[in-house]
């Protein structure tokens, strides 16, 4: 190692880019001779040196304990994305598309908008938007203020049916 006190800080800043040493908002000598010590003397991280980037799926995981197997992967624009993440907004998509599939297909049911929440006993609950219920809950739904029927082209719109 060369005797870096003897360096010139314009010296420091080369030696410190040879060794791929970051001087971002370093400025005086001392701080500068401080972060390459620094630097030099730590043991060095191979986390970012042994990323496997998998080609077949896409996922790119670093080697070691820490990082569970396949946690990150590249979606089909090459951004990182979360599995789990992926689970829980997939399995949201799915429950409202069956939803609204299966009330939108039985006849007996009438669609609903709502402009607040509501909950009536002996006749169920609406949320806030759209809900399905039946003939005979719509009648009594409809005689409440902020309640109407929901036209087929708003479902269609809304849903993306």
């Amino acid at each position: 190692m060369k005797d870096l006190k003897k360096m010139t800080v314009k010296e420091l800043r080369e030696y410190a880019d040879e060794k791929g040493i970051s001087l971002k908002g370093v400025r005086a000598k001392a701080e500068v001779l401080d972060r390459i010590l620094q630097e030099d003397t730590s043991p060095k991280s191979d986390a970012n040196e042994n990323l496997i980037t998998n080609e077949v799926t896409g996922n790119a995981q670093p080697d070691g304990p820490s990082q569970k197997p396949g946690s990150l992967k590249l979606s089909e624009t090459e951004q990182i994305g979360s599995p789990g993440a992926d689970r829980v907004y997939a399995k949201k998509e799915a429950l409202a598309t069956a939803k609204t599939a299966e009330n939108v297909s039985n006849d007996n049911k009438v669609a609903l908008w709502s402009e607040k929440n509501l909950r009536w006993n002996l006749v169920g609950y609406l949320n806030r938007g759209f809900s399905f219920v039946s003939k005979e809950e719509a009648d009594k739904w409809l005689s409440l203020r902020g309640v109407r029927e929901a036209s087929p082209e708003e479902i269609k719109a809304h849903y993306g049916a």
